[in-house]
Formats: C-alpha cells, sequence, structure tokens
C-alpha cells in the first residue's frame, strides 16, 4: 500500500519514514486513508477552501458572531447599525466596523430601507459554507 498525502502539492517532498507508518495505521483503522485523501482532494476546490477560510476568519471574531446572531434573531430578519449597537451594548462605530468586516466577507448585506440602512445575513451564503463543510465531515465515514 502507497499512500502520498504530497500528490497534489505542488512541491513534493518524501514522506518520513514514522509518518508514512503512522499514515498506515490510520488506512488500517479507518479503512482507506488513501480513499479519504482522494475524497478530500475532491470535496473542494483550492478556491472554495480559500472562501471558506476567509469566512472563519471573520466569523473568528466574537463580536461578528454576535452580530450574525442579532442579525438572525431581528425582527424581519434585518436590523440598522443604531438597533444592532443598542441590542449589543456596543457604539456605534464598533457595530459599523464589524459589520463592514462581515459585508466584505458576503455574510452581510445592506439595503437602505427609508432614511436608514438596513443589514441582513446572506442566509444562502452561510449555508453554502455550511454544505461544504458537511461534505468534509461526511468524506469516508
Amino acid at each position: 500500500m502507497c499512500i502520498d498525502f504530497c500528490q497534489s502539492n505542488p512541491y513534493p517532498r518524501a514522506m518520513p519514514a514514522a509518518q508514512a507508518q503512522w499514515i498506515a495505521g490510520l488506512d488500517e483503522l479507518f479503512g482507506g486513508a488513501t480513499r479519504c485523501v482522494d475524497d478530500l482532494h475532491n470535496a473542494m476546490t483550492g478556491e472554495q477552501a480559500r472562501d471558506i477560510a476567509a469566512v472563519f476568519q471573520t466569523l473568528s471574531h466574537p463580536a461578528r458572531l454576535h452580530l450574525v446572531a442579532l442579525l438572525r434573531t431581528a425582527p424581519e430578519g434585518q436590523a440598522s447599525a443604531a438597533e444592532l449597537a443598542m441590542r449589543a451594548g456596543w457604539s456605534r462605530s464598533t457595530v459599523h466596523r464589524h459589520l463592514r468586516a462581515l459585508t466584505a466577507a458576503g455574510l452581510v448585506h445592506r439595503s437602505a430601507s427609508g432614511a436608514q440602512t438596513c443589514y441582513r445575513v446572506d442566509a444562502a451564503r452561510l449555508e453554502s459554507v455550511l454544505a461544504l463543510l458537511g461534505a468534509l465531515a461526511a468524506i469516508s465515514r
């Protein structure tokens, strides 16, 4: 059995014997590490992986997670920055800074509603990221 985790690596390197032994143990334990690696490689493109990483980087700040939760539970699924600041107990500038990051990652959309700007979570975007993660979790179970 030959297992090469570096097949898709543009800079192939020799695998140390200890690592190969560990991988062989995984192969035995999970019934085919090679299949698992191939499935993982095919589960998402490099672009999708970068996209998910950017989303996770954005959501890695607790304030942004809190804002997403506030928006998801807001009446009509949307709220202004002033409403979010009041509900979170933060300054408007703090809320705006985090909303900018969420908007840049495509997780939140802005829309004009009368004289104010309202923010709404892009549920489809959030679900697509979760679906890709689900595909990774389901590989070779």
